[in-house]
């Protein structure tokens, strides 16, 4: 992201026209505040995480996400991938171990590991 917007302030000095400068410099803007959104909404700061077998809520004061762990969750040293599928759609969350109590990032690897063979022992 701050690559593609280094490259457009510098992609922009070599139009010709202040026009199509300024266009430039604009979507370069637009572009990197939805980039900006994506990035807040998937590494949410706080919230709380509840979960039930293969059942995942997590509530924060920005999202509310419903729905069921898919086996394509993954589990990494320092962090963990969660993605969500509910009835209309489907989202990744991104924990990561510094923002949660040792024994809870404990908790929560073991839980996913536990509804990743169950959901490949459904299939």
């Amino acid at each position: 992201m701050v690559l593609f917007g280094l490259f457009a302030c510098c992609f922009s000095l070599f139009l010709t026209t202040l026009t199509v400068q300024l266009l430039t410099l604009a979507m370069a803007f637009i572009s990197g505040r939805w980039c900006w959104l994506q990035f807040k909404a998937v590494h949410s700061d706080e919230g709380v995480v509840i979960l039930s077998s293969s059942n995942i809520c997590f509530e924060s004061k920005t999202v509310k996400i419903n729905g069921n762990l898919s086996c394509k969750s993954r589990v990494y040293p320092k962090s963990v991938w969660l993605h969500i599928e509910s009835l209309a759609q489907s989202r990744w969350l991104i924990v990561n171990a510094r923002s949660v109590e040792p024994q809870n990032f404990i908790r929560l690897k073991r839980a996913i590991l536990a509804a990743r063979t169950e959901s490949a022992g459904l299939k």
